[in-house]
């Protein structure tokens, strides 16, 4: 009974003030909303269990050389054999890796992604084939008659659906397959593909550091903990570097959960500041709600003061207090659950765009049974939060002061004190938080104007590959990738075109690298660079000029010397200048031939792959494609006149036709798209740092504004009594500024240090010292600052202008 009636209570005391109500729903709305939202992203990206039976236990094996981490596909095959056969306490481990195929027919060749892997992959998720059968152990062995399993989506699009499909035929870069399942709709594992393959490679012949890299995933047992496997791994390391040190010195693995292995390290330094952001918004948002409550308990004080003196029970108080909290916080998080849900829907769209293909199949963008459970915690906690402090501070018995101190409308001395704290907390989170926010776009902008070393506007790109079995000899590759460009060239609607292992802006391998004379014992040992190669007039297209020496031509074929050209930032580090580099040499660690690379050329420094700390200042090395045959090579093209890089797909793609009908290009897109992707996730973070920087804004500006108003106004007695005793208008402005910048100057000494901790971690992913950062460290503190002067000036302003006959008057 007791509970309805405070429910009713606190609902007309809502009801009496609905202004007020709705302001301090408002704000509420706003911290909550942003905290779900964030917290939604954040759990369907990063932190929700994989959504198979034993998700939560699924695990991947990263490699660490010398201290890099690399995230999948990088576990040689020797290293997984010794992992398999030594691990304890695993209840199942496969291994599979990536390969783009060409799948022909009817007529057409098309471009899938393919896992190739181990039977046991299906197992892992325990979800069988919708027609057919997966793959076996019998598939895997070598000379096993070619089977594969294909996805829904290739058998509606490639087969028309058909019944029969079982009675197929596929065929796989000119290799046929005979089909023996189809998976169900939506079914993505270990990652989006369309192809399932089975692995029939006889390990145990694979010399150590060869063949392909593997991608590694494990499930321990439920009662073995994931430090116990990492303390496995960190052994079986160390014993592999101690027997192999040629290939093994300074390498590591270490588990790490699905989601977290495939984002990287980068992203989780990002994700855990975003994390804290949230909490900042909450307790803003908690701050407020509990200025606001408290202004109106200050308002019901002598009332509260009444009912302790007849009696009523302290928890009484507090509970009929805390209702009103309560009634508060649901309302908003009612909204706040509606506004999460239209954020996460906007976000999907904004995701599918930002990541280039399809969406990794663990990514979910919706409000789940465990976003609920979450939000209603959350909701309960922040009714506390906001609620608790006043009601306490209301309720702490000491009515007679309260009687005494209330007379007059004079503000009470501990409520001013209390609302002094909250205004100096919320300063202070607004400082960290805004600071945060502003490193955030300025690293973002930096990251988005990094020069990549090239020319990559109004040009196509795409990739392709050649099938072994059509192509077996470095010479009929190079007679293809030259007839290739050749019918490019042939083309009207193309000026300029040719081929590169990779291009600068995305990844390339990052591999050792033995400088002569140098005195180094082992691969470990040996400084890296990226390293590709590019086909003679790429450079130029590029419109890349070499700073000394020259680059690649015709003559650089498989009949001269093998030659280079490096960037300037190898020069600088391995021979001190620019020119001193020139006809130096070089060899790869992983060259057995021990071939060696003359450098011909020097060029501006290259970005391959993100402009991110680790990978932005790394140096490269070219090679000519007419020496260094690549099957995998990027197509650049160049439109003629006003022709757009979007519409020469068409035409590229019948160039290659005409040399093969088997095979597609993919990845078709713009350079300026492919580089543009590189930070487009990093544009995203930056645009939700920016909504919490605006909400921490308006929280924070309405709240300190709010509560130094009421405080002041609170005082507008006092004010009246010191400018009837003698004091100026001036001098009572001077008195509520000197409270006011004590409070901005405490906030702002806890809140910057705050922020340059949390911005130490983000800016040492943007790899740069721009000045811009340093200014945001002192720029958003100032802007806290005006907002709080101009909180505390208006509000005295206002004060004054009252006769000190009617402010003795004023309640």
């Amino acid at each position: 009974m007791n509970l309805l009636h405070d429910l009713k209570y606190a609902a007309r005391l809502m009801l009496k003030n609905p202004g007020f109500s709705a302001l301090t729903i408002l704000v509420m709305t706003i911290g909550l909303s942003i905290c779900m939202y964030n917290y939604s992203f954040i759990h369907g990206v990063m932190l929700k269990d994989l959504p198979f039976e034993k998700g939560d236990r699924m695990y991947v094996i990263n490699t660490v050389q010398n201290g890099t981490e690399y995230n999948g596909g990088s576990v040689y095959v020797a290293d997984y054999l010794v992992m398999k056969e030594q691990l304890q306490g695993l209840e199942m481990s496969g291994a599979y890796y990536y390969n783009n195929v060409n799948v022909s027919g009817t007529g057409r060749a098309v471009r899938y992604r393919s896992i190739v892997t181990e039977a046991n992959v299906f197992d892992f998720t325990s979800v069988p084939a919708m027609t057919g059968r997966v793959l076996n152990d019998q598939d895997t062995i070598p000379g096993a008659n070619p089977v594969a399993v294909i996805s829904y989506d290739l058998w509606q699009n490639f087969y028309g659906a058909k019944s029969n499909v079982l009675d197929s035929k596929i065929d796989i870069d000119g290799h046929a397959h005979q089909v023996i399942g189809v998976m169900p709709a939506g079914y993505k594992f270990p990652d989006a593909a369309d192809i399932w393959t089975p692995m029939q490679l006889q390990m145990s012949d694979v010399k150590r550091g060869e063949g392909p890299a593997l991608e590694v995933f494990i499930i321990p047992d439920e009662d073995t903990p994931i430090s116990q496997i990492n303390a496995q791994l960190d052994n079986i390391s160390q014993r592999l570097a101690q027997d192999f040190p040629e290939t093994n010195s300074g390498r590591g693995a270490m588990a790490k959960t699905y989601r977290i292995a495939t984002m990287g390290n980068g992203a989780m330094i990002i994700i855990s500041v975003l994390l804290t952001a949230v909490g900042f918004i909450l307790v803003l948002a908690c701050t407020n709600v509990g200025n606001l409550l408290l202004v109106r308990a200050n308002e019901r004080a002598k009332e509260t003061a009444v009912r302790v003196a007849l009696g009523a029970p302290r928890w009484r108080l507090i509970s009929q207090m805390m209702w009103e909290s309560l009634l508060v916080c649901l309302i908003s998080g009612v909204f706040s659950v509606l506004l999460a849900a239209w954020g996460l829907e906007i976000s999907q769209g904004i995701m599918a765009g930002v990541y280039n293909g399809p969406l990794p199949f663990y990514w979910t963008f919706e409000i789940d049974s465990h976003i609920l459970l979450m939000s209603l915690l959350i909701v309960l906690a922040t009714a506390i939060l906001s609620g608790l402090v006043p009601a306490l501070k209301i309720s702490n018995g000491d009515f007679n002061s309260w009687l005494k101190d209330g007379t007059r409308g004079a503000q009470g001395k501990k409520a001013g004190k209390a609302s002094s704290i909250l205004v100096t907390m919320e300063i202070a989170l607004s400082c960290c938080l805004l600071t945060i926010a502003a490193i955030m776009a300025v690293g973002a902008n930096i990251v988005t104007k990094a020069d990549y070393g090239v020319d990559y506007q109004n040009k196509y790109y795409a990739r392709i590959e050649l099938a072994e079995m059509a192509y077996p000899e470095d010479g009929d590759i190079l007679q293809f990738y030259r007839n290739f460009i050749e019918d490019m060239l042939a083309q009207p609607e193309i000026a300029d075109a040719s081929l590169a292992g990779n291009v600068p802006g995305r990844y390339t391998g990052f591999t050792g690298i033995f400088i002569e004379g140098m005195d180094a014992a082992k691969v470990s040992e040996y400084p890296r660079a990226n390293a590709t190669s590019m086909m003679p007039g790429m450079l130029e297209q590029l419109h890349v000029a070499p700073l000394a020496g020259r680059l690649f031509d015709a003559s650089d074929n498989d009949r001269a010397q093998r030659v280079a050209v490096v960037t300037d930032t190898f020069a600088m580090q391995h021979y001190g200048s620019i020119e001193n580099a020139l006809d130096k040499r070089y060899r790869f660690a992983s060259d057995d031939a021990k071939t060696w690379y003359t450098i011909i050329g020097v060029v501006p420094h290259m970005i391959f792959g993100q402009p991110y700390a680790g990978f932005k200042e790394r140096p490269a090395v070219l090679t000519s494609a007419l020496q260094d045959t690549q099957r995998y090579m990027a197509v650049i093209a160049t439109p003629s006149g006003t022709l757009s890089a979007s519409d020469l797909g068409p035409v590229v793609q019948r160039a290659l036709f005409s040399q093969d009908q088997q095979m597609a290009v993919y990845r078709e897109s713009t350079y300026a798209a492919e580089i543009k992707q590189n930070t487009a996730g990093m544009l995203f973070l930056a645009d939700i740092f920016k909504l919490m920087a605006l909400a921490a804004v308006a929280l924070a500006a309405s709240g300190i504004y709010g509560v130094m108003s009421n405080a002041i106004e609170q005082k507008t007695h006092e004010f009246g009594v010191r400018r009837a005793l003698g004091a100026t208008d001036e001098s009572v402005v001077r008195l509520v500024m000197r409270k006011a910048t004590m409070q901005l100057l405490i906030g702002a000494l806890i809140g910057s240090p705050l922020a340059w901790l949390i911005g130490n971690q983000m800016v040492s992913q943007f790899a740069t010292n721009s000045i811009w950062i340093d200014v945001m460290y002192g720029a958003m503190p100032l802007l806290i600052g005006v907002i709080v002067l101009i909180s505390a000036w208006f509000p005295a302003r206002k004060a004054v202008k009252f006769e000190p006959s009617a402010a003795l008057r004023y309640e």
